[in-house]
């Protein structure tokens, strides 16, 4: 069974180094998916559920690359933000698609299969944008980045809540994972913007 998009993203952000040409590797070890085909091409052509609408949190994008057989494969984060591996450089870099690394690149689309494993996209899809919540993720980013690694989409959903409730344990208040008056006024004593 594959990990939920909020631990496949975590996990990702946790890897800086490797997978030169191995994209789809990259993305099937956020996932914890064992390797099945050879290349993001044959893993996109072999997805049974394939999507051209805009892909959600965690899904993995798809793309061609004029010339090169294997195609690309990257995590998308949200907010137009991917983890990817940037084969030139021998590094896992955070990017738009406006980045060097997607250069020449077609997008295929989305799959909410990888590998023949489904995956579980659904999650946190109900929340809409705030940009209250985003200068918030923002800001934990900044003042908290051992824990805090939001892709700032302005989204509260259940990763929004796990940083949250961290906070609070580490502060020794309720965790609720809620961001209640008295966890904003703990957070803006640690310099937090909310």
């Amino acid at each position: 069974m594959a990990l939920t998009p909020a631990k496949a993203i975590a996990k990702s952000k946790t890897i800086s180094k490797g997978y030169v040409g191995l994209c789809l590797q990259f993305v099937r070890t956020c996932y914890g998916i064992p390797a099945k085909y050879p290349s993001a091409i044959s893993a996109w052509k072999n997805a049974k559920k394939r999507h051209t609408s805009a892909p959600p949190v965690g899904a993995p994008v798809f793309f061609t690359i004029p010339g090169n057989p294997y195609g690309h494969v990257a995590l998308h984060l949200g907010g137009g933000q991917y983890r990817t591996n940037y084969s030139a450089k021998g590094t896992v870099i955070t990017a738009g698609l406006d980045h060097p690394v997607f250069r020449g690149m077609n997008k295929l689309g989305w799959t909410s299969d990888l590998n023949g494993v489904k995956l579980d996209l659904t999650e946190d899809q109900g929340a809409k944008y705030s940009k209250d919540i985003a200068d918030w993720q923002r800001s934990m980013n900044k003042v908290f980045p051992s824990y805090a690694n939001f892709a700032v989409d302005g989204k509260f959903e259940s990763y929004s809540a796990k940083v949250t409730k961290e906070f609070q344990s580490r502060v020794g208040i309720k965790t609720t994972g809620k961001l209640d008056a008295t966890t904003k006024t703990y957070m803006r004593r640690y310099g937090v913007d909310i």
